[in-house]
């Protein structure tokens, strides 16, 4: 099987539903704060049956500086981690940023501020957790997540997902920084990133629906975990 040929830098991917006015704020903020636009694409997910998809469609179409694609599917029961599953697998990036339709990205030239924070990691299988002026997430389970995780390519290669299959969203981000962390993969770029737009982490009422909605009991982590630690393994042994 050829491999994938990647020819830019950054694949940013969003699962949208019903949030136009939120997902135009957010296209804007990316077209805004990008260095160098010629270097990512963007991917978008939406429902076939989503009530504005025509909207939709015609709102990215007039980003017309923006390299983007829309995927029209079925609508899933595992919300975000299904879509983006699907979105890194058509992405070309070298690294692959998951981005909620209500966020903005807050840093000028995240771009670029990346690629300098990231060229002296030895590794380059690593999970980047994004901030965004300071701000970061704390679970009320002591798990911490950035929220608007980034993978390299070859973290998403040697795990085989963005996102937990198991997982139907709520949680998958955190969870996956937990997977990371075990293996001592995880970079943590508090100043680089995005933020929900009205800045705030973790609501008790989200929070109860986290619970309900995005357990993640029984989902074995040790496969994730052993992926990781073979590829860090031989990348190690190729160096």
């Amino acid at each position: 099987m050829k491999e994938k040929q990647v020819l830019i830098d950054f694949s940013i991917i969003i699962p949208s539903r019903n949030r136009l006015s939120y997902f135009k704020d957010l296209l804007v903020s990316i077209k805004e704060k990008t260095f160098d636009l010629s270097k990512i694409e963007v991917i978008i997910a939406i429902d076939f049956d989503d009530p504005v998809l025509s909207e939709y469609v015609t709102l990215i179409k007039s980003f017309d500086t923006l390299n983007c694609f829309i995927i029209i599917r079925e609508r899933s029961i595992f919300l975000s981690a299904d879509y983006q599953n699907v979105m890194a697998r058509l992405s070309k990036g070298r690294f692959i940023w998951g981005l909620n339709d209500d966020c903005v990205v807050e840093t000028q030239d995240w771009d670029s501020k990346f690629l300098e924070a990231v060229k002296e990691h030895k590794s380059k299988i690593f999970y980047a957790a994004m901030g965004g002026a300071g701000h970061k997430i704390m679970y009320r389970d002591g798990n911490f997540s950035s929220g608007f995780p980034m993978l390299s390519r070859e973290a998403f290669e040697a795990v085989g997902y963005f996102m937990h299959p198991e997982i139907r969203g709520y949680r998958a981000d955190a969870r996956l920084h937990s997977v990371f962390k075990m293996v001592g993969a995880t970079i943590y770029l508090p100043t680089i990133g995005a933020n929900h737009k009205k800045g705030k982490g973790v609501g008790d009422e989200v929070w109860q629906t986290m619970m309900k909605r995005g357990g993640d009991r029984g989902v074995d982590y040790a496969n994730c975990v052993e992926k990781l630690q073979k590829a860090l393994e031989k990348e190690k042994a190729d160096n």
